[in-house]
């Protein structure tokens, strides 16, 4: 009776290690696989999450290639109008730490990142609309033409940046992401942005192509024609050029005498910035 007791208590003991012992694996099974499912699913991203990084990281660069130009002498475009000093370089620097901070939020997949894109693109929207509404009619040729190319890039870039985030909202704001098929607001996204991008660069490409041809002809022209002659006569030379060449002869002027006075004269933006930064 003794023995039946003792091998039934043994038997009773032997059972729940053994349940324990399956809970244990069962349980550490589950941490893994969990652990794995939450790995894999941290670092897949939809398609149009990707392609708009790649965008951001490419602005990061222009942004931080600007900051590195013109630490002597910086400068910003801000709705339209040209900053320079401090207030340039904090412009500056505040744009370069806001666009890692929101690749950072697309690619941890964070709720404030949603937020932060919307607020970003919309910026950049109201920056474009702001900039055309206060281009002056007496702006030169090439120079309206380069701000008008570029704001309304900026604007539908921004404006499908924006349609495509709205629609990806599960993708910062879903417990688990387990999306694993390209969605077809995916692909449309990425074919529309890369059209307009490629329709973009054709025409920047012309008008730059364009421009340089101009500006080469016109230097070469004005090159011979200041050389040998007082600060008064040089002046006088420019002031009877009209629009691209009238810039593009104080520019010349501006940097033959070292002086930086001549560049507030000077009303094109890319003739100016380069003035500034000579």
């Amino acid at each position: 009776m003794h023995k039946k007791r003792h091998s039934g208590a043994s038997r009773k003991t032997a059972g729940k290690i053994r349940r324990e012992h399956v809970q244990k694996i069962s349980f550490g099974y589950e941490k893994r696989a969990k652990k794995f499912d939450s790995a894999k699913e941290r670092f897949r991203h939809p398609l149009g999450i990707k392609v708009l990084t790649a965008y951001l990281f490419l602005l990061l660069g222009f942004y931080v290639l600007y900051l590195l130009m013109g630490i002597k002498s910086p400068i910003a475009v801000v709705f339209g109008q040209i900053i320079g000093g401090v207030p340039a370089l904090s412009m500056v620097m505040v744009l370069i730490v806001a666009s890692i901070v929101l690749i950072g939020g697309l690619l941890k997949r964070k709720k404030w990142g949603y937020y932060l894109a919307l607020a970003w693109f919309a910026f950049g929207i109201l920056n474009s609309i702001i900039s055309l509404v206060l281009l002056q009619p007496e702006v030169a040729s090439f120079t309206r033409s380069f701000l008008i190319l570029s704001s309304v890039t900026v604007f539908v870039i921004d404006i499908l940046a924006i349609l495509y985030i709205a629609s990806e909202k599960n993708y910062f704001f879903a417990l688990h992401f387990t999306e694993k098929k390209t969605r077809i607001v995916d692909k449309v996204f990425v074919i529309a942005l890369i059209a307009f991008l490629v329709v973009t660069i054709t025409i920047g490409s012309v008008l730059g192509y364009d421009f340089y041809r101009t500006n080469i002809t016109q230097t070469d022209s004005l090159l011979p024609a200041l050389d040998n002659k007082t600060p008064d006569e040089q002046m006088n030379i420019c002031r009877a050029k009209q629009s691209d060449e009238r810039d593009l002869c104080l520019l010349i002027v501006s940097i033959k005498s070292g002086t930086k006075d001549l560049c507030s004269q000077i009303q094109s933006d890319f003739y100016k910035l380069s003035c500034l930064q000579a």
